[in-house]
């Protein structure tokens, strides 16, 4: 299982970053040989947190977890249309709700968790 989810956290990372990149850096990676999917980043960071979540926890699950709810609450601020905002605000929470039951007192998930809040307009005191 650990194998499988380093993998996993590669080529989904991999992945979900260079759907990021501007496209003319695309075009230029491209060159090389390389293929950026989105889609396919966020299904294997979502494979790999999973697979830490079925099998009692992984070495990569938090990582993966971090790495998704950066891109649904960090980077969604910037690259995404408006109109797509719930729904990453609802995939975060979700994340966060399983996060928190094995690290409540991150501060990294706290911060995560503080930024979604922000997102969603509701800015505590």
């Amino acid at each position: 299982a650990s194998d499988l989810g380093g993998i996993y956290f590669g080529v989904g990372t991999f992945n979900l970053m260079l759907s990021i990149l501007p496209r003319r850096l695309i075009r230029l990676v491209k060159v090389f040989g390389f293929e950026s999917s989105r889609g396919k980043g966020l299904g294997g960071l979502n494979a790999c947190f999973d697979l830490g979540q079925k099998h009692g926890g992984a070495l990569r699950s938090p990582m993966a977890a971090i790495m998704l709810l950066a891109y649904h609450t960090l980077t969604s601020a910037f690259f995404s249309v408006p109109e797509e905002l719930p729904v990453h605000i609802a995939k975060s929470e979700q994340l966060l709700e399983k996060v928190f039951l094995e690290f409540p007192n991150s501060a990294i998930f706290l911060f995560i968790s503080g930024r979604l809040e922000r997102l969603k307009g509701k800015s505590q005191s």
